[in-house]
């Protein structure tokens, strides 16, 4: 039906020459006049990846023909009007909540019902800009068509992925239905937010489409819901939906990578800062070379009590093997273990759960492995963000301890050198040479001079982003803490700094 009105619609009285292209999924939108803090911010197609060659059509399903209904119909503004007002924008680099008013101003309402069909640019600045105070809801849908002629300028948007050609002729399209047609994958839910951009160096490159697709995918896989999608603005490098989302806006907001944060460093710790906070998280500002080889960095008390920053700019001294033509190995003869990298970091505390879900909601980290008792509430978590089997894990235990740090070595072989010369140098040993059940590595634990518990760790396993967490329960606790001894060792879970 979509199609056959478009070829006998908007082509014609668009002016279009087949053949077309069809935005493949339709937007429906719903502004209820009981929920303020939801409306379609002011924007153009272009600062949505759209390219200069698409066209948009705006159909309500509802009447907004009324002045009264001005806040809950389509505001647009001329393409003169909107070139001049989006420069501004991004030379005075302005807030959501500042274009809102700036462009709101400038705007006047479509003014429409039910078998309307709007048709504008990519160049139009558009939206509803203001949420929906007429005390009656607007449904409407819109979607986007462009010539194939012009299929090189279509921006972000690119056929076979956001567009597909529609057939000619009614005859053809008849013909192509009687193939199967794949499952749709998509799916609606009220948690999260699909938050897509293409406005810092590492995004730049990632297609939107491509971007949502994964987002879809990644969602499913992890049995997550999501409510809807927001796009950021290119060319606007401070981000305002992504500031709008984590100051403004109580949700998850599901990115596709931690490097469509800001590139800026003052403005990426301010968003860092703003949602630490939100989850009620007091932090404190540390000035670059306060703690050595740092940048600015946030430090902050977690929900189980134990102090933590975040550091985005770090000194990078290197090591012995350089980084031109190096030897695959390090010189023989360096003394001591001589670990090349820290690995991670166990900490106790008394709600797992609660501690888990600060790492998870704030930090982004996922759940590799769990420990649950016999009601379900779990024990231990290992939780990964670097593409390592864990980069931290929480163990139950009291608020505030640090159980042991970790650090990385090569081998098994290494593991067996650093027993031995742990021995030779009287060091006490703790558990090992041995391996864990829970991340399948290879370990032994010592104690430092200071009484602190060490680690040296390798081997383990590299979890996918779909990676489904492994559960452990209570009574193979031991078999997951030191598969070959399958013993739950008392001393090991309680001694703690």
């Amino acid at each position: 039906m979509l199609n056959g009105f478009v070829r006998e619609v908007i082509v014609p009285q668009g002016e279009l020459r087949l053949p077309v292209a069809v935005q493949r999924f339709m937007n429906v939108r719903i502004m209820l006049p009981t929920t303020p803090e939801l409306f379609f911010p002011f924007h153009t197609g272009l600062l949505y990846g759209h390219g200069i060659a698409s066209r948009s059509i705006w159909m309500p399903f509802c009447d907004v023909t009324a002045d009264e209904d001005r806040s809950r119909s389509m505001q647009i503004l001329s393409i003169k009007k909107s070139r001049e007002l989006i420069q501004q924008a991004i030379d005075k680099r302005l807030s959501m909540d500042e274009m809102t008013e700036l462009f709101g101003k400038e705007s006047w309402q479509i003014k429409a019902g039910p078998g309307s069909a709007c048709f504008f640019t990519q160049e139009n600045i558009h939206g509803s800009g203001r949420p929906n105070t007429s005390g009656k809801t607007r449904v409407s849908m819109d979607f986007r068509v462009a010539e194939g002629i012009y299929g090189d300028y279509l921006g972000r948007k690119i056929p076979a992925g956001y567009f597909h050609l529609i057939p000619d002729t009614e005859e053809e399209e008849e013909r192509l239905a009687q193939h199967p047609r794949r499952p749709d994958a998509f799916f609606n839910s009220k948690n999260n937010i699909f938050y897509v951009a293409n406005n810092t160096a590492s995004t730049y490159g990632i297609p939107v489409h491509l971007q949502r697709y994964m987002l879809v995918d990644y969602c499913n896989k992890k049995k997550l819901e999501f409510d809807y999608e927001l796009f950021d603005l290119e060319d606007m490098t401070h981000l305002p939906t992504l500031k709008y989302l984590v100051t403004q806006r109580e949700c998850n907001i599901v990115m596709y990578s931690i490097f469509a944060l800001p590139e800026d460093e003052a403005y990426r710790n301010e968003l860092l800062e703003k949602a630490v906070e939100r989850y009620g998280c007091q932090v404190t500002r540390v000035s670059r070379g306060e703690s050595v080889g740092q940048g600015e960095s946030l430090r902050f008390e977690i929900p189980s009590g134990q102090t933590m920053e975040l550091v985005w700019d770090i000194e990078r001294v290197g090591n012995l093997l350089g980084k031109r033509s190096p030897a695959p190995v390090p010189p023989p003869g360096l003394p001591g273990i001589a670990p090349p990298r820290l690995d991670h970091m166990l900490i106790h505390a008394e709600e797992v759960a609660e501690t888990g879900a600060f790492f998870r909601d704030v930090l982004g980290f996922r759940l590799t492995e769990q420990v649950l008792d016999g009601n379900g509430h779990q024990l231990g978590i290992w939780l990964q963000r670097s593409g390592r089997v864990h980069d931290i894990a929480v163990v139950n235990g009291p608020n505030g301890a640090l159980h042991h740090w970790a650090y990385w070595l090569d081998d098994w072989d290494q593991i067996r050198k650093a027993a031995d010369i742990l021995a030779f140098n009287g060091v006490q040993i703790d558990q090992g040479p041995t391996r864990h059940g829970i991340t399948r590595g290879n370990t032994i634990y010592f104690f430092d001079p200071l009484g602190i518990r060490n680690e040296v760790f390798t081997g383990g396993y590299k979890p996918d982003p779909d990676f489904d967490a492994i559960t452990w329960t209570e009574d193979n606790f031991g078999k997951g803490l030191f598969y070959y001894e399958n013993v739950l060792s008392q001393r090991f879970l309680t001694l703690h700094t």
